[in-house]
């Protein structure tokens, strides 16, 4: 298999692998079929667009993610996709991965082991998105399970550091990003750090003015 492949595999396990091309409503989500068929639809249109998908467990987020983490993925040359040069690793900045999914807390756990010594630089940085984009490189930052951070000063400065690098580069920069919670918990500044739904509105607000920032329901 190729880089490109392995680097899928690695980070996608077998019941999430879709082709966003063959997505459709799925019986078993919380979601209706006609709110999941009109999402399918947009994402289909707009495979590079940014999105952000707030709501409740069982409303397909992961299943979304995947479908357009993949997609992203196979938009790339394989060489990007090299271990020995482009993934993170312990040298000064370290390497870029141009399509990266992460869970949030598991990127800040990154983070906080790196400023402390105690482990590599992590899979996306400040430093690295900044370099893609200097690069040229059109990459894909997918944060899932939002919710999940550890609602400390750091981890919340931590954050919306990757926001505002991602947000500075949104010419070449795509976001994604999915989360058990309310668009009035990422306004909430005991939660996150001012500043940081604006900049994921801003990231998921198309050239033509139109805003994939979507908060689910409850159970239909």
């Amino acid at each position: 298999m190729s880089n490109r492949s392995d680097y899928y595999l690695s980070v996608v396990p077998e019941p999430d692998r879709v082709r966003l091309a063959d997505l459709k409503p799925n019986d078993q989500s919380y979601m209706s079929p006609e709110t999941q068929g009109k999402l399918i639809k947009i994402m289909q249109n707009d495979p590079t667009g940014g999105y952000a998908l707030l709501g409740p467990s069982g409303w397909s987020k992961t299943t979304f993610l995947s479908a357009l983490f993949r997609e992203a993925v196979c938009r790339h040359p394989d060489y990007l996709f090299d271990y020995c040069h482009r993934t993170f690793n312990n040298t000064l900045g370290g390497g870029y991965t141009p399509v990266v999914m992460i869970d949030a807390s598991r990127l800040m756990d990154q983070i906080e082991r790196h400023k402390y010594h105690d482990g590599p630089v992590p899979i996306v940085t400040v430093n690295k998105i900044e370099r893609m984009a200097a690069d040229g490189i059109h990459f894909t930052v997918i944060l899932d399970e939002f919710e999940k951070l550890k609602k400390s000063e750091t981890r919340m400065i931590w954050s919306y550091d990757i926001l505002n690098a991602c947000n500075k580069a949104r010419h070449l920069c795509q976001f994604i990003m999915a989360g058990n919670l309310k668009k009035a918990d990422l306004k909430d500044v005991n939660q996150f750090l001012e500043g940081t739904f604006r900049r994921i509105e801003e990231l998921t607000t198309t050239k033509e003015g139109k805003t994939h920032f979507w908060e689910l329901g409850e159970k239909q």
